[in-house]
């Protein structure tokens, strides 16, 4: 059974190929495997799948953009500006998959693709941003409780990436 996660867009899936070439051609050691389990677009491994976890999980945002143009008194067209539309998800949306990837031990990367026009030529730009939630250590809720000795080994044995058998 086939789950659609998007309503069908042209313009995500073109965005979604640039980035995935992208990470490719400049991380060649880069594994990229589908992230729908954990409500991302991809998940990012930094060697095979069957040695590893996933380190990150990715989410794709399109950008929109429309051409803007200024008339002159005579009507006649004078200058077009291309505006381009940022992506720019709920504070709900990003907080729980910040949440969920924090929760997973992955980092929460988001990544869009901007098109400009160079010397009458189109460049698409990769740009991808790294997602944290910060904790006020200070707070009462973030005093960590027990032992020292027990906390830290229990957090050493969940930190390893590695896959054990």
């Amino acid at each position: 059974a086939l789950v659609q996660l998007r309503n069908p867009s042209p313009s995500y899936d073109t965005d979604a190929s640039l980035i995935f070439q992208h990470l490719h051609q400049h991380s060649p050691h880069l594994h990229v495997a589908c992230g729908a389990l954990f409500g991302c677009d991809f998940l990012l491994y930094d060697g095979k799948r069957d040695e590893r976890h996933s380190f990150a999980g990715m989410r794709i945002y399109s950008t929109t953009s429309h051409n803007n143009s200024d008339n002159d008194s005579s009507g006649e067209e004078k200058t077009t500006t291309t505006i381009t539309k940022f992506p720019i998800p709920s504070a709900y949306d990003m907080a729980g998959f910040v949440r969920t990837m924090n929760t997973a031990r992955k980092i929460a990367l988001v990544a869009t693709v901007v098109r400009e026009r160079i010397n009458d030529g189109k460049v698409a730009r990769v740009v991808i941003v790294d997602l944290a939630l910060e904790k006020i250590l200070t707070a009462q809720t973030h005093i960590r409780k027990g032992t020292t000795e027990k906390r830290k080994s229990e957090e050493e044995k969940a930190s390893g990436l590695a896959k054990t058998k």
